[in-house]
């Protein structure tokens, strides 16, 4: 780097932070979502702004653009990674790790535990036979089930809430028709 783009780097760091705090939020349970790790992320792609920089418009307003995409791309790529989205696992406060279906049930959404695990084992079964939006409405949904809101879910993919909303409708579409439609195992 020259000292005019460390200079620019050193002068937006805070436009990290910002990008950050607006449009990502950091998943401790879920290896690479820390903050540090976005932050990272986040510095390095500031660093490539800075080098690519040609002065057509403000600094700020084209580091933005490419810090914001950068996290948004390694978010969706970690998660693709993830295969599941939500971790199966949580550590409690006391350093302990219980599975999440020791949290369950939630008496608002879930009548008992074992309600409870045939809806988990639905979804984990639809998530392996979906594709595109279908397998992301599932993901959602599995998401909700463990509390995130609509808007949170949103931030992590980097979309908007009613997008989020469309995938969640077209998965129980599916899922619905898949329970009025019966299939038969022994057709000839």
């Amino acid at each position: 780097m020259t000292d005019e783009e460390r200079t620019l780097v050193e002068t937006h760091m805070g436009l990290v932070e910002s990008v950050l705090q607006r449009y990502i939020t950091p998943r401790p349970d879920i290896s690479g979502m820390e903050h540090d790790d976005l932050f990272q992320v986040g510095s390095l792609a500031l660093c490539r702004a800075a080098q690519k920089y040609d002065g057509r418009c403000k600094f700020s307003t084209f580091a933005y653009a490419v810090v914001k995409n950068s996290l948004i791309d390694y978010c969706r790529s970690i998660m693709g990674k993830q295969g599941c989205v939500v971790s199966s696992e949580r550590v409690t406060e006391d350093g302990d790790t219980i599975s999440l279906l020791e949290t369950l049930p939630d008496p608002q959404t879930i009548a008992d535990a074992a309600e409870a695990r045939e809806l988990l084992h639905t979804l984990t079964d639809a998530k392996h036979r979906y594709r595109g939006i279908a397998r992301k409405g599932v993901q959602a949904i599995e998401m909700q089930i463990y509390g995130y809101s609509t808007r949170e879910i949103a931030a992590m993919y980097g979309v908007r809430t009613n997008v989020v909303s469309a995938w969640v409708s077209r998965a129980r579409k599916l899922l619905i028709r898949e329970v009025e439609t019966p299939t038969y195992a022994n057709r000839a």
